[in-house]
Order: C-alpha cells, then sequence, then structure tokens
C-alpha cells in the first residue's frame, strides 16, 4: 500500500484508506474489549444509585399500609423499577459495541456502524419504556391528589350546605317560639 503513488486525479484513490483499514480491522477488538470493561466497572455503581432512588420510595409507602391500593402501588412501583433498570442496563451495556465505532469514527478510520444503530434503537426503545412508566407515575400522583383535593372540596361543601341548613333550622325555631306557632319540619 505504501508503494501506491497517491495521484489526484487517479480513481484507486490515496494509500491513507488502506492503513485506516487495517487500524480499524486490528484496534476494533481492542476497543470493545475496553468498552466492556468499562461497562462493568460502571455497572455496580449505577445499579447501586437506582437502588438507593427506588427502593426507599418503594418500601417506605406505610401513609395507606394493609390497603388494596397500596398493594397496587407496589406492583406498579416495582414494574417501574425494572423497566428503569432494564432501560439503563442495556445503556450501559451497548458501551462495547458503540465505542470501536465512535472512536474509528473519530479517527476516520470507520467502516461504519456494524450493528450500532439496531442496538442503539433497543436501548432507546428500552428507554422509551422507562419514560413511559414514569409519565404514569406521574399521572397517577396527580390523579391521587387531584382526588384527594376533590374530595376535601365536596366536604368542604358538604360542611357548608349542612352549616347552612343548620342555621336556617335555628333561625326558624327562633322565629317559632317567638311568635308561639309550631316549628315547620
Amino acid at each position: 500500500m505504501h508503494l501506491t503513488p497517491a495521484r489526484n486525479d487517479s480513481f484507486i484513490g490515496s494509500e491513507t484508506q488502506g492503513y485506516l483499514l487495517i487500524l480499524a480491522l486490528f484496534t476494533r477488538p481492542v476497543l470493545s474489549m475496553v468498552g466492556l470493561a468499562f461497562s462493568f466497572a460502571i455497572a455496580s455503581p449505577v445499579v447501586g444509585l437506582i437502588n438507593k432512588t427506588f427502593l426507599p420510595a418503594i418500601l417506605g409507602n406505610e401513609i395507606s399500609a394493609g390497603t388494596v391500593s397500596a398493594f397496587f402501588i407496589t406492583i406498579f412501583a416495582l414494574i417501574l423499577y425494572f423497566s428503569v433498570l432494564k432501560g439503563v442496563i442495556t445503556w450501559i451495556f451497548v458501551l462495547p459495541q458503540s465505542l470501536p465505532d465512535q472512536v474509528l469514527r473519530i479517527i476516520s478510520a470507520g467502516i461504519g456502524d456494524l450493528g450500532e444503530g439496531r442496538a442503539l434503537q433497543a436501548a432507546e426503545a428500552s428507554e422509551g419504556a422507562g419514560r413511559l412508566g414514569a409519565g404514569s407515575l406521574d399521572n397517577i400522583s396527580k390523579a391521587g391528589s387531584e382526588h384527594a383535593t376533590g374530595a376535601v372540596k365536596k366536604r368542604a361543601m358538604d360542611a357548608e350546605k349542612a352549616k347552612k341548613e343548620a342555621g336556617e333550622k335555628f333561625d326558624a325555631a327562633v322565629k317559632v317560639q317567638n311568635t308561639g306557632k309550631d316549628a315547620p319540619r
């Protein structure tokens, strides 16, 4: 390859591409192993962080302990936890496949992605499921707070109505007492 003259008007091209191809052939497996080692190194702390974030929220649900809603909230929280965990682990272990492609693309030696597109699409789909679960959890908490707010407002209106009716009956009783007629029932 290094004996090929570099001519600008040649359809063969420069010898640079040949050297970069050989570099890619030898460095891609090494970079894959570096990416795998890095994935194993960061997987444990990231999973530990997720555990410290989610598990106290799941296990600390003592407000409505012993009710049917607590059971369903716990089941939903576990489903959300496992979907987030699956998405994060998928993203971590896409690294051995994407690291060589990205490094070789930086030095312009890449042949193209060798399945990176499919791996990243699968990882993005997993992340989408985690986002969907997180959005559902937000909607459930909003719905629960709206329900609680609505219930409190309804009770306040019922109490106001009862107070008004009691006041009217009291006023009627006072009038009857002053006039000496029978009180309306």
